[in-house]
Order: C-alpha cells, then structure tokens, then sequence
C-alpha cells in the first residue's frame, strides 16, 4: 500500500488526483475480521510484498461471511468445515502466485487515521491532502499529492543482497 501510494504520486501531475473507493470492511464479508493497523502496513512494506500473506488467504477463506448482516461469527463459532477450509486455503495460497482477497480492512475512520500517519512517518510526500466520502457499504478517497519532487521509495541500493523497503 506505502510503494502504490508513492508511486501513484510519482505518476499524478500537479494538481491531479487519485480517487479510489474501499468497502467498510464492517458492511461487506470482512465483517469479523480485525481492522488494518499502521504496522501491518509497515510490515508489508518493508517485507516488499507483492502478493496477499498467508494469514490474509486464511483469514479470508476461514473467517469471511456471505450475509454480513445477519452471519454469526465465525471466529467465536468455527464449524465442523473449519479444518478442511484451512487445507484448502493452505493449498490455494501454496499453489498460486496470488490469491484474490482483501489484504486492507478499513472504514473510513481508520483509513483516515492511518494517511494521517503515513504522512506523519514521512512515507508520504508531506503535501498529501485527502478527503473522503461515505457511500452506504463502502467509501472514496480523493487524494492529492502536490509536490516539488517525487518521494523517496525508500529503497536502499545495495550490492549482492535483497533489497527492501527501508523506513524514512
């Protein structure tokens, strides 16, 4: 999430803005799940991930919910299936290169509050602005990246090992 950010403000021109929309991770099947927090998106970024983690293939295939309004959760009732989902969901993650799920659970709130402090952390240029808009299950982000030079990746140069992502 930090690289496509600083990337999409490498790409915006001035005065350009990046709209995208998110589900409240509350009012779709993600409902159960443990919001994102500062770390784990830290942590993607400076293990460089580029695809969903095991625990995001798990906790989608195990803990998601098809009728968010009115499902028990699963996480505090698991059900007989549970151990066959968590093969599945093993095999499915060992046997592919991407699994689709949501790796980012957020509601608007959170979202804001999280952009307040990747700002603060310096992951984003420090003329970020963004406002977002509620609509029902999900919500928008208009964000502006308005800026004398593009962000640093915070990627180091090294020679003969693995590069990651570093912090500011």
């Amino acid at each position: 999430m930090i690289l496509h950010l600083q990337q999409v403000a490498t790409l915006l021109k001035p005065g350009g803005v990046y709209l995208c929309t998110l589900p409240d991770h509350r009012r779709c099947f993600d409902r159960f799940l443990p919001p994102t927090t500062l770390i784990d998106v830290v942590t993607a970024h400076l293990e460089a991930r580029t695809r969903p983690p095991l625990q995001a293939v798990l906790e989608h295939r195990c803990f998601t919910v098809q009728n968010w309004r009115h499902a028990a959760d699963p996480i505090k009732q698991p059900d007989t299936e549970l151990p066959k989902r968590l093969r599945a969901a093993l095999d499915e993650y060992l046997g592919t290169t991407y699994v689709d799920v949501h790796c980012w659970k957020f509601t608007n709130d959170r979202f804001r509050q999280l952009m307040r402090q990747l700002l603060t952390l310096n992951f984003l240029p420090a003329q970020t602005q963004w406002k977002t808009y509620n609509f029902g299950n999900e919500f928008a982000a208009a964000i502006t990246f308005d800026h004398p030079s593009p962000p640093s990746t915070n990627t180091p140069h090294t020679h003969g090992q693995s590069q990651h992502p570093t912090l500011p």
